[in-house]
């Protein structure tokens, strides 16, 4: 069975958690031929793409981020005459479906799309996918943002962790109440422990937001080495509970917040989203819980359901949603043994068990694809030879552009550590209203 992934690198040097789940049908799907294709503008499509006979396409979440883009329907309108011809049965590995929902209405109905594996709660489905809008009934089923990585996981167990420096760490996007009130979360819960730790000199503290243009975020093979030099980290669950179909509440709590930087949250939802936040659940199990799982790192996790994954106080250290028992938390963060062994009970829950694998995850998706196309062939060769030259052209012209994008992006940290009111003036001139 020939399988299509349409994709989008967005970095010359990228998360490891998306290399991870991209590269996790090739490494483990059965039974399934994938070919890569990155997605970089219309001459990405050409010819030998949309003649080869494919029996399925996969639209990964790192393409369908695209609609975050400011001139995303420029891009779009390009790409849909050559994007409809594309053959195969077609699904969504969707991320973040709660914001810009109808650029993926749209494109659902546009190319036909015939499943959607989104992160959001069963019970969400028809509100972010409604039948109204997609025209498709039982469109959806539910995966998890990341799993563990085998290889990664393999290359850890080898490791000898020796002494870990940093007592507390943590790296989240600052979200600033434009996800709602659970989107929040990640921000608070850094400010509310920095605060709680700054009167604790004993105990060394890494916790940073990644602000705008990423500038503190930890990519590839580093990100794993860091949480490996970290005792603890703080988390919660990911995701929103403000339904966003067009990123338009999205774009006012942005420009609400420049202009009132000390705005609480019931300021910013009254001025903003009044009576719309809570429409939705998607509090999101996060990549992240599994990397330090791998990691062997005890996670300091703000109690939640966990999608009946995590149990309190055995995997993690729960702190209240109120933030009353963060003394407690601390006490139990000095406990050394302690934590060591949650950590090691996350570990043989989530890692050890293997129920929770990227392996397992892609023999999934390729056992959906094979039982909706049971009669998937084999094209002939010269077209199969056709393909592979165009791919090698792509992969080539696109490292280019991210070569050039990546110099761009390091002259801008330098500048956001050299000078950083006016890197945030810079940015905010070329991003207006934009986090």
């Amino acid at each position: 069975m020939d399988v299509l992934i349409i994709y989008r690198r967005f970095r010359l040097i990228d998360r490891a958690t998306i290399r991870d789940h991209l590269y996790a049908f090739k490494r483990y799907g059965e039974n399934c031929r994938f070919t890569y294709l990155d997605v970089q503008g219309p001459a990405s499509l050409g010819g030998p793409v949309l003649q080869y006979p494919f029996d399925a396409v996969i639209f990964h979440y790192t393409f369908l981020a695209t609609r975050f883009d400011r001139d995303f329907q420029e891009q779009y309108e390009r790409l849909l005459p050559a994007l409809r011809r594309l053959c195969g049965y077609k699904v969504f590995l969707v991320h973040d479906e709660y914001v810009f929902t109808r650029a993926l209405w749209r494109m659902i109905r546009d190319l036909d799309v015939a499943h959607v594996y989104a992160t959001c709660y069963p019970k969400d489905y028809e509100t972010l996918f409604p039948y109204a809008q997609t025209g498709k009934h039982n469109l959806c089923s539910t995966v998890l943002p990341g799993y563990v990585e085998e290889t990664q996981e393999k290359k850890l167990r080898r490791k000898s962790y020796g002494r870990r420096r940093i007592d507390v760490g943590y790296r989240a996007l600052r979200s600033d109440y434009a996800f709602g009130l659970h989107g929040y979360l990640k921000t608070r819960v850094a400010l509310e422990m920095r605060r709680a730790l700054d009167a604790c000199p004993d105990l060394v503290t890494d916790i940073q937001m990644t602000g705008a243009g990423y500038v503190n975020t930890i990519v590839g093979s580093r990100w794993l080495r860091y949480l490996c030099n970290c005792r603890t980290a703080i988390g919660c669950l990911g995701g929103s509970s403000l339904m966003d179909p067009d990123g338009e509440l999205r774009r006012r709590a942005a420009e609400y917040m420049l202009t009132h930087p000390d705005a609480s949250y019931h300021e910013v939802e009254q001025a903003c989203y009044p009576g719309q936040d809570g429409r939705i659940q998607s509090h999101l199990f996060g990549p992240k819980i599994f990397e330090c799982a791998m990691t062997r790192t005890c996670q300091i996790l703000v109690e939640d359901d966990y999608q009946g994954i995590l149990t309190a106080g055995i995997d993690y250290i729960p702190i209240r949603k109120d933030f009353s028992n963060l003394q407690e938390v601390i006490g139990r963060i000095r406990d050394k043994e302690a934590c060591e062994r949650i950590a090691e009970q996350c570990h043989e829950h989530l890692v050890a068990s293997g129920r929770y694998s990227y392996r397992i995850f892609a023999q999934k998706i390729c056992k959906d694809l094979l039982g909706a196309c049971p009669d998937g062939g084999t094209a002939p060769a010269a077209r199969r030879l056709a393909l592979q030259a165009a791919l090698l052209w792509n992969n080539g012209r696109c490292t280019a552009v991210l070569a050039v994008r990546y110099l761009r992006h390091r002259l801008a940290v330098l500048l956001a550590k050299a000078a950083p009111a006016l890197y945030q003036k810079l940015w905010q001139r070329r991003h207006p209203g934009n986090l």
